[in-house]
């Protein structure tokens, strides 16, 4: 949690050095807007995930089919190569 609250301190403008300062906040001293932005990215990270999911589930057949296809492809090619 300390990288997510650097990188937000970062975006606020809080902290100016790219580097380790160890000034980490102290419990309960987060501002409004570094609450918004994690919450915003959170809920951005969860809806990108589901997403994924759902594309996978949409295309797994089409995936699999194109793997064995890719593996059958690479078989050919290593004969050809062995040969």
């Amino acid at each position: 949690m300390g990288s997510l609250l650097t990188l937000v301190k970062r975006y606020t403008g809080q902290e100016e050095s790219y580097g380790f300062t160890g000034n980490y906040s102290q419990a309960g001293e987060l501002k409004v807007s570094e609450i918004i932005i994690m919450i915003v990215l959170l809920i951005v990270t969860i809806t990108s995930a589901t997403e994924w999911i759902r594309f996978l589930d949409r295309n797994i057949k089409f995936i699999a089919y194109t793997l064995v296809q890719m593996k059958h492809s690479l078989q050919i090619l290593y004969i050809v190569i062995a040969d």
